[in-house]
């Protein structure tokens, strides 16, 4: 691993709620992982700004193998 990682996010054009983050990007290879990354864009209490940024592991679908209902071993009609 590098001293310096770079990460690149992209503006949320989807954004449809507060909680929704302003920029994002999903799969970055960073710190030697695969990441997703959320930026909001913030005020303090003396109204400066500032960047709140969450790393989460990459989010990955899970394998819901066919969609097929399994059929039983013994395939004989039952009449």
């Amino acid at each position: 691993m590098s001293d310096q990682e770079k990460v690149r996010v992209f503006h949320n054009s989807y954004k449809t709620a507060d909680n929704h983050p302003d920029f994002s990007s999903k799969g970055v290879e960073a710190f030697g992982k695969s990441l997703d990354v959320a930026v909001w864009k913030n005020k303090d209490k003396n109204g400066n700004d500032y960047l709140n940024i969450q790393f989460d592991p990459a989010y990955e679908k899970a394998d819901q193998g066919s969609s097929a209902p399994k059929q039983d071993s013994d395939d004989r009609i039952p009449f």
